[in-house]
């Protein structure tokens, strides 16, 4: 025989109607709200009935000076755009003693395939801004004799020559600037598609994109090429970078690097255009062609430099180039989206757990806040206790609890 009150027992669910309209219209409200949520912010609004994917791409980059007239690709009789050395503040050659730039140097005039090297074509692209050239002769590659090794490989030359001088302040060395790097453009020619979706892909001349001027809503049009694709002014994408004084950069800035008193111009820096991808808004849904915006930030206290020899004499002389200046860094990011029934069933089961929140609720208001909360409780919680008699019949005797 069992005894009352022992500690093994079952606890089963109830159902109770109960006919009061304040708690119908608490639990009908509260359902609505949660149906609401459910159905028209997460899967209209927050697109839950899409997939996501992170777009596969490619991409081209090349740099040209502005130009005056022509293509120095196709037209033997093209023309540069540059400016005056003696208006730019940088060069030795600037005619004004006041505003001078943090780092002055001589300056001279670069084409597209000087100013750009390696000449990669692609992320991460470099464009020199300061060079500094060295003539270099060869001093020791093979020891003299067996168990001896070479001291020097190459020295320096001397008086703009290369025979090997020890003297720094004879040294053949020479630093200046690409003048005009910042009016010249870069080109950027990309193309993406969905992972899942072959579909689902775009180029350069057939997407729309802009470039996104710091933090805010002010969006910068690209130019395009013949061919459809972009390219902006370095200046332009300068203009763009969020920094901790408000928006946009110049080269002529001081460094970021820690400790220097040099322009950007002189150590050279790191920026990164991120390009994001999208054919879905919130709200709006899913679009069939794709749309892109460019972002651009600088990293910070980072300086950029490639270095190229070019013999003169090979093995015997060589000028060393130790260029400094802008590595373009790009990223392609950002989602596309495309319908997909598993997602949309995923997101509704998993939300329509919420529903039982508003049973819940309303249960701790009719037990808790009502005044008739211990009569709801009464009739919502009652228990039963259950005894066999010595004749196999069981009893079943509903247990009262004063109040």
């Amino acid at each position: 025989m069992s005894e009352k009150n022992t500690w093994c027992k079952y606890s089963t669910v109830k159902f109770v109607t109960i006919d009061d309209k304040r708690l119908a219209t608490f639990h009908y409200v509260f359902q609505l709200c949660i149906f609401l949520y459910i159905v028209v912010y997460q899967v209209i609004g927050k697109l839950g009935y899409a997939d996501s994917d992170q777009p596969i791409g490619s991409l081209r980059i090349s740099y040209q000076p502005a130009m005056k007239s022509g293509d120095p690709n196709k037209d033997v009789n093209y023309q540069y755009n540059f400016s005056p050395l003696n208006k730019l503040r940088y060069c030795d050659a600037y005619g004004k003693k006041k505003d001078v730039a943090p780092s002055v140097l001589q300056c001279l005039y670069f084409g597209e395939i000087s100013t750009n090297y390696p000449v990669t074509g692609t992320s991460p692209f470099f464009v020199t801004t300061r060079v500094q050239e060295s003539n270099q002769s060869l001093v020791c590659n093979s020891p003299p004799a067996p168990g001896e090794s070479c001291n020097q490989t190459y020295a320096f030359g001397c008086d703009e020559g290369f025979t090997p001088c020890y003297d720094k302040k004879r040294a053949a060395q020479r630093k200046y600037f690409v003048a005009d790097v910042e009016d010249g453009t870069i080109m950027l020619d990309h193309a993406v598609q969905s992972p899942s979706d072959p579909n689902l892909a775009g180029d350069v001349s057939t997407m729309k994109g802009y470039l996104k001027k710091c933090d805010t809503d002010e969006k910068i049009m690209p130019s395009k090429t013949p061919g459809g694709q972009d390219y902006f002014t370095i200046n332009q994408l300068l203009s763009a970078v969020k920094t901790e004084s408000g928006c946009g950069t110049t080269l002529d800035d001081v460094s970021t690097v820690s400790g220097s008193t040099d322009s950007v111009r002189y150590e050279g820096t790191v920026i990164i255009i991120t390009i994001s991808y999208s054919n879905a808004k919130e709200w709006s849904g899913i679009e069939k062609t794709i749309d892109y915006s460019y972002s651009v930030t600088q990293l910070k206290g980072a300086k950029t430099k490639s270095m190229e020899a070019i013999w003169k004499s090979y093995p015997r002389e060589r000028v060393i180039k130790n260029r400094h200046g802008i590595t373009f860094t790009v990223l392609q990011d950002g989602r596309l989206r495309s319908f997909s029934a598993i997602t949309m069933l995923t997101t509704l089961t998993t939300s329509l757990a919420l529903l039982a929140f508003a049973t819940t609720i309303v249960d701790a208001l009719m037990n808790y806040c009502l005044k008739d909360r211990e009569l709801y409780r009464k009739m919502k919680y009652a228990e039963i206790h259950v005894e066999e008699n010595q004749d196999g019949t069981i009893n079943y005797e509903p247990i009262e609890h004063s109040h």
